[in-house]
């Protein structure tokens, strides 16, 4: 089962500091991951870049950025190999068990692509 993450940046700060005209200090950033099924999970956060370490060489004034460079710069800053495996979709089965008669469960849905709808649960 594939999961898609989408990362959006909503909001940021900016500062004036020296050689750094409207720097960004703070995102908030929202990942959304979305299953096969069309069911989404979302995480949102804050995160705050420390503009000491700004060299000249390497700055982009806000005005200059496009919104995917903001998008990689939180996502080189935060963990997002964590937070996509938090909003991961585990493998799952729902199992109905009242068929007495025959001792075998239903699978009444699963996220897993060719899941059998009939098992023989272990005595």
């Amino acid at each position: 089962m594939a999961t898609t993450y989408i990362w959006d940046v909503q909001q940021v700060e900016l500062v004036n500091s020296g050689s750094f005209p409207k720097a960004i200090t703070r995102a908030t950033w929202q990942c959304t991951a979305t299953a096969d099924s069309g069911v989404t999970k979302q995480q949102v956060g804050v995160i705050e870049f420390d503009i000491s370490n700004l060299s000249t060489s390497t700055y982009v004034p806000f005005e200059q950025m496009t919104k995917q460079q903001i998008i990689d710069l939180v996502t080189a800053t935060v963990h997002f190999d964590v937070i996509q495996n938090g909003l991961s979709f585990p493998e799952f089965y729902v199992a109905d068990f009242s068929n007495t008669t025959t001792n075998t469960a239903t699978i009444i849905s699963s996220n897993i692509p060719g899941a059998v709808t009939t098992s023989t649960p272990s005595p």
